[in-house]
């Protein structure tokens, strides 16, 4: 386990996070934490991060047990190599949970209030039969927040969760998954966003160069990587599946992204390519690209989603002078704030983007 935690113990709000770390890349990946570091450190959150199958711990050549032979070496998620197929990751992640309720220690003596599971893609999809199966006979976690996969769940449970995902799922097929709103459950898409966005990749790009981890692959079919920021929404997910937990006040309904057939998947599309509903943040409804969550099949690229820049022209067109802009923005952005779709801080830091921007001016836009 990794633990970070408010080094002031008056600012520690309660909440644990408990993320079942991704490995897909073929080492651990705390997604959660890089996507939203920013936000759970200045709402003092305490996070933990929980290693729980045998990629992460014990496959060369990143694995911790090689990455640190002397610390870890002896762990083992495998019964000594009976048991290869992470059968054991679910009592791992149950045993995580009851040993940061029941050791103090652990989050240097806070004391938590409730504590939320949460996951990212493959993460996820294996927190999904940990929802249905492991949750209702221990119950050791107080709610669940997923990103970007995960489902069908149970509906006899009465734990919440709130899943939120991107276009890139529904693209890929997972409106087939889609289940109705409910008192304990809630869902989320993000319209024009992708897996994997622009602004995490950029974050994790310098992390992979400092720990000599194998470099990405952009090479896709058209320019990788949506600008939709997903860390918008994902912030404002906390808040409110806290606040659900807490004051019973469920998360806003949110409309999904319009789909007219599910098998195969169709998504109607405007002129400038953008799908129809979802959560539409200023990158989407006051566009200067097209961006989306779809991107060929090569390597990660169906993952990355596009980015494709408008024309000059086109953008000259659309907003004439920068106010033009900056005014769209902030009306979007602030119908976006009162919905509960972002929080104040992010909306701030959107109106802000949009001040400090070129668009509407003669100044170039910058290549991306």
């Amino acid at each position: 386990m990794i633990v970070r935690r408010p080094a002031d113990p008056s600012k520690f709000n309660g909440v644990v996070l408990v993320e079942w770390v991704n490995v897909t890349s073929g080492y651990n990946l705390d997604a959660h934490w890089q996507v939203s570091r920013e936000y759970l450190t200045r709402h003092g959150y305490a996070y933990v991060g929980v290693s729980a199958q045998r990629v992460g711990v014990q496959q060369p050549p990143y694995g911790l047990t090689a990455w640190s032979p002397n610390r870890y070496g002896t762990l083992d998620v495998t019964d000594g190599g009976a048991i290869t197929d992470d059968s054991l990751s679910y009592d791992i992640f149950s045993q995580a949970g009851r040993a940061i309720r029941s050791q103090p220690g652990l989050l240097g003596g806070l004391k938590p209030r409730i504590l939320i599971a949460i996951g990212v893609s493959q993460s996820a999809t294996r927190l999904t039969p940990y929802y249905n199966s492991i949750q209702p006979l221990h119950g050791v976690y107080d709610g669940f927040l997923l990103h970007v996969g995960g489902g069908p769940f149970r509906t006899d449970i009465p734990t919440k969760l709130l899943r939120i995902n991107t276009e890139r799922e529904i693209v890929a097929g997972q409106a087939s998954l889609r289940q109705p709103d409910s008192n304990i459950f809630r869902s989320w898409e993000i319209a024009g966003a992708s897996h994997v966005d622009y602004w995490f990749m950029t974050y994790r790009q310098a992390l992979v160069a400092r720990d000599g981890l194998a470099p990405f692959n952009y090479q896709c079919d058209k320019q990788p990587l949506s600008h939709v920021n997903n860390k918008y929404v994902l912030n404002a997910g906390y808040a409110q599946l806290v606040d659900w937990i807490f004051r019973n006040r469920p998360p806003v309904v949110a409309n999904p992204i319009v789909v007219t057939s599910v098998s195969p998947t169709v998504i109607p599309r405007d002129t400038n390519g953008l799908v129809f509903g979802g959560i539409r943040l200023a990158t989407v409804e006051v566009p200067t690209a097209t961006n989306d969550g779809a991107n060929g099949s090569a390597g990660f690229c169906g993952l990355y989603g596009s980015h494709t820049p408008f024309p000059d022209s086109q953008v000259q067109q659309l907003y004439p002078n920068h106010q033009t802009y900056v005014d769209e923005v902030r009306a979007v952005t602030l119908q976006n704030l009162k919905d509960r779709y972002i929080v104040s801080e992010d909306a701030d830091e959107i109106i802000d983007a949009a001040e400090d921007s070129t668009i509407g001016t003669n100044v170039p836009r910058p290549v991306p």
